[in-house]
C-alpha cells in the first residue's frame, strides 16, 4: 500500500515542472528533484531519534503524519489553464498543449526542414483539384477517415521551418470561412508534404471544411501512424492489446526507439543507485571505522547528492555541452570513484569519494528526466516519466540480489563497488550511444556531398 501510494506521490511531483516552467524546465525539475536529496540524507536520521524516544512503533506513526503533508502539495499542483480559443480563429488539437516559447525560440536541438524552400520561413502550398475523381483523394481519406468531404473546403498544409520540433506534431486547427478559392467540386485541396528533421520535428496540420450553409471546423487530425489500419482486422486479444498500448502510451518505444536504452540505462541506474545507498555505510565499517565515522562518511555523499541534484540543471540550461555528454562525464567520475574505493584507507579520503560518489548519482538523477524531455513530445512527457520511475524501480530489487549476492560470496565490498563501477560505465555507454551514431551519420552524409560535388 505504501508503494502505490508513493507512486502517486512522485509521478505528478516530477512530470508537473515541465507543465509549470517549460521554458526553464531543467533548472525547475533540478530544484525539484533536490527535495528528494534533502529527504533522503535528513531522514533516516530523523527517523533514529523518533525510534530512541517513542518506539519503533511511534516513529512509524510520525512517519506517517509527515506523510500526510503531500496532501497540502498535491493540492497546490493547480492544473495549468486551458488554451482558449485566440482571435485569429486557432484552437489547439490537445487543449492543454501550448508552444512554449522555447520550442517557437528553437532552442532544442533538430530543425524541421521542407524540400525546396530552405531553411528560413515557412511553407504553405495549395494544389488544386477541381476535377479530380474522388479515388485520388484516397490519401486524404486516410488522414480523416472519420468524415465524408461533402462541402467545398480544402486542407492545407504548412511548416514552420524556424520552429525547434519534436517528433509528435501539435496540430492547429484553423477556422476558414467560405472563401474564393475553395473548390467547387467539394473536395478538399491537399499538399503532400516530405518532412525532414534531424531529431525533433514539429509542423501544424491546417484543416477546414467549408459547407454551403456553414463552416465546419474539423476537431481532429490523426496521422496514420498514430493508429494502424488494420485494427478493424485484429482478433479481440489484439484489440485489447492495443487498448493497452494505449493507455499507458506503450508506442513510446516505437515512436522513439531511443526512449528504450533510457529505459535500460535507468534500470541500471537504478542498480548502482540503490547500490551505493545500501552499500556506504557497511563498507566504511569493513575498512575499520565506527558506526558513527561511518555515518559520517554517508552524509558527505549525502551532502554531494544534493549539491549534484541541484547544480545540473543550472549548468545544463546554459545548453554548453550535449545533455548525453554530461550525463557521460557523470558516470565516468561515479565508476572513477567505485573504483578507487578498493584503496581508500583513510577517513577523508574515503569522504572525498563519497562526495564525488553522490554527486555524480544525483547529477544523473536530475539529467534523466532532462533527458527524456528533450527526447519525447511534451503531450508524452509525463507517460515516459512513468516509464522511468517504472525502470527506475526494477533496478533496486536486482541491486539487492546481485551485488548482495556478489558480497556473499566473495566477503568484500571492494568487488561490489567494482561491479557498480562498470554498470556506470555501461550506462554512460546507452545514454551516449544514439548521440554518437547520429554525428557518425552526419559526417558520413557530409563526406558522400563533398565526393558529389568533385568535378569528374
Amino acid at each position: 500500500m505504501f508503494g502505490i501510494g508513493f507512486s502517486t506521490v512522485v509521478l505528478p511531483a516530477n512530470s508537473s515542472p515541465v507543465d509549470y516552467f517549460p521554458d526553464l524546465f531543467e533548472i525547475a525539475s533540478s530544484i525539484n528533484l533536490t527535495g528528494g536529496g534533502i529527504g533522503l540524507m535528513i531522514l533516516p536520521l530523523l527517523f533514529e531519534v523518533f525510534v530512541k524516544n517513542y518506539g519503533w512503533r511511534g516513529a512509524l506513526m510520525l512517519l506517517g503524519a509527515i506523510n500526510l503533508n503531500t496532501l497540502v502539495s498535491g493540492a497546490l499542483l493547480e492544473p495549468v489553464p486551458k488554451v482558449k480559443e485566440s482571435a485569429t480563429g486557432e484552437v489547439p488539437l490537445d487543449d492543454t498543449a501550448e508552444l512554449t516559447q522555447r520550442e517557437i525560440e528553437g532552442e532544442h536541438s533538430g530543425q524541421c526542414s521542407s524540400g525546396q524552400d530552405g531553411a528560413n520561413g515557412s511553407v504553405e502550398d495549395e494544389i488544386d483539384t477541381t476535377g479530380v475523381d474522388v479515388d485520388s483523394l484516397a490519401e486524404t481519406e486516410d488522414l480523416i477517415p472519420h468524415q465524408r468531404h461533402t462541402g467545398n473546403g480544402h486542407l492545407r498544409h504548412s511548416e514552420n521551418t524556424n520552429t525547434n520540433c519534436k517528433s509528435d506534431s501539435k496540430v492547429l486547427i484553423h477556422h476558414i470561412s467560405n472563401s474564393e478559392d475553395a473548390t467547387p467540386n467539394g473536395f478538399p485541396t491537399y499538399t503532400p508534404e516530405v518532412e525532414n528533421c534531424d531529431s525533433k520535428h514539429h509542423h501544424e496540420l491546417v484543416a477546414s471544411y467549408n459547407t454551403t450553409s456553414n463552416s465546419v471546423t474539423v476537431k481532429e487530425a490523426i496521422a496514420s501512424e498514430d493508429c494502424p489500419e488494420d485494427i478493424p482486422n485484429r482478433t479481440c486479444f489484439g484489440r485489447w492489446c492495443h487498448s493497452v498500448a494505449e493507455l499507458f502510451d506503450l508506442y513510446l518505444f516505437k515512436d522513439y526507439p531511443v526512449f528504450f536504452g533510457i529505459c535500460l540505462a535507468t534500470i541500471l541506474f537504478g542498480v548502482s543507485y540503490d547500490g551505493w545507498v545500501l552499500f556506504v555505510i557497511p563498507n566504511a565499517e569493513a575498512k575499520g571505522f565506527d558506526s558513527q565515522m561511518s555515518v559520517y562518511v554517508a552524509t558527505a555523499g549525502g551532502v554531494g547528492n544534493i549539491f549534484g541534484r541541484f547544480c545540473i540543471g543550472f549548468f545544463t540550461a546554459k545548453k554548453l555541452i550535449p545533455n548525453e555528454v554530461s550525463y557521460l562525464i557523470m558516470n565516468l567520475v561515479s565508476s572513477v570513484a567505485f573504483f578507487i574505493n578498493y584503496g581508500a584507507t583513510t577517513f577523508w579520503f574515503l569522504s572525498i569519494l563519497s562526495f564525488f560518489n553522490g554527486f555524480s548519482l544525483g547529477a544523473k538523477t536530475s539529467l534523466q528526466f532532462i533527458i527524456v524531455n528533450d527526447t519525447v513530445a511534451t503531450k508524452r512527457y509525463k507517460a515516459a516519466v512513468s516509464m522511468l520511475l517504472v525502470s527506475l524501480g526494477i533496478g533496486f530489487p536486482i541491486s539487492g540480489a546481485l551485488l548482495g549476492g556478489i558480497y556473499d560470496r566473495t566477503k568484500s565490498y571492494n568487488i561490489s563497488f567494482c561491479v557498480i563501477g562498470f554498470i556506470d560505465v555501461v550506462c554512460g555507454i546507452l545514454i551516449t550511444a544514439p548521440l554518437v551514431a547520429a554525428a557518425l551519420r552526419r559526417r558520413k552524409g557530409r563526406a558522400s556531398l563533398s565526393t558529389d560535388e568533385v568535378p569528374v
